[in-house]
């Protein structure tokens, strides 16, 4: 479970370093040359975007965000390692990868393709870039090294990354309760935390209430998608005989499905 976690982290920060070299990049020029300054320097209308954007977040806020994405990760591993230890077949890890690697293909298409005003503007982009983008690290730049990297991609705004992941992971994990168990805990306290976030991201500015609209819509279709679950459960299978056939040779007798 753990290979299977951090390739998958790996494999979804070079498409989105990829992604963000280009398009940063390109904001940054649209922003600031003479022909396109007007059009791209300040964000475009949300009707929830109150006030100066200094005056309104606070950095408990964007904390705050970040916070509640990183108790529903650990939750989900809690619950998919519940579920494997349980029963060997469950393909909750396989299925949350493919959703997630389909999710970050799909949002850096959308960002590729589509250049938007950065929600923060032109001012807050250079200033969480202030040795500029050329000075970015060798790994790239995406939503795992930012925090440590000194810089931010900016252009990245179609759609919430933060909030997409937050809904896989809220439907993953309801994927692991059986049917004999209660999900109610577990749909209020992910339901009460993806709020806060949704709050937090729209009111400091890091995302338009649209982005965040469509991160929860996509997230719900594409962990209802079935194509996607017949993938994961194929490779579960495949996996999960791999597994025995090790074991196997290792001399443990183990019973396939």
């Amino acid at each position: 479970m753990g290979f299977l976690i951090v390739g998958a982290f790996t494999i979804m920060h070079v498409i989105c370093a990829l992604a963000n070299s280009y398009t940063t990049p390109l904001y940054i020029r649209l922003a600031t040359e003479p022909q396109t300054k007007n059009q791209y320097a300040a964000p475009l209308q949300d009707i929830f975007f109150i006030g100066n954007r200094e005056d309104v977040c606070s950095p408990g806020m964007q904390t705050a965000y970040d916070l509640a994405l990183w108790l529903l990760g650990g939750h989900f591993i809690i619950l998919g390692t519940r579920a494997i230890l349980s029963d060997g077949t469950q393909y909750v890890c396989e299925h949350i990868v493919v959703i997630m690697l389909a999710h970050t293909v799909f949002m850096c298409c959308a960002q590729i393709s589509t250049t938007l005003p950065a929600s923060g503007g032109i001012e807050e982009c250079l200033q969480a870039n202030p040795s500029g983008v050329q000075t970015w690290p060798w790994y790239g730049m995406s939503f795992i090294t930012q925090s440590f990297a000194g810089g931010r991609a900016c252009a990245d705004m179609i759609y919430s990354g933060h909030m997409s992941n937050m809904v896989i992971l809220v439907m993953c994990g309801a994927d692991t309760y059986r049917t004999d168990q209660s999900r109610a805990v577990h749909w209020l306290v992910s339901f009460a935390l993806s709020v806060v976030a949704a709050v937090c991201i729209v009111l400091c500015q890091d995302h338009y209430t649209v982005d965040v609209v469509l991160g929860v819509g996509i997230a719900i279709l594409l962990c209802t998608n079935s194509p996607l679950r017949r993938l994961a459960r194929a490779w579960g299978a495949a996996n999960y005989a791999a597994e025995c056939a090790v074991l196997g040779i290792l001399g443990y007798d183990v019973k396939k499905e």
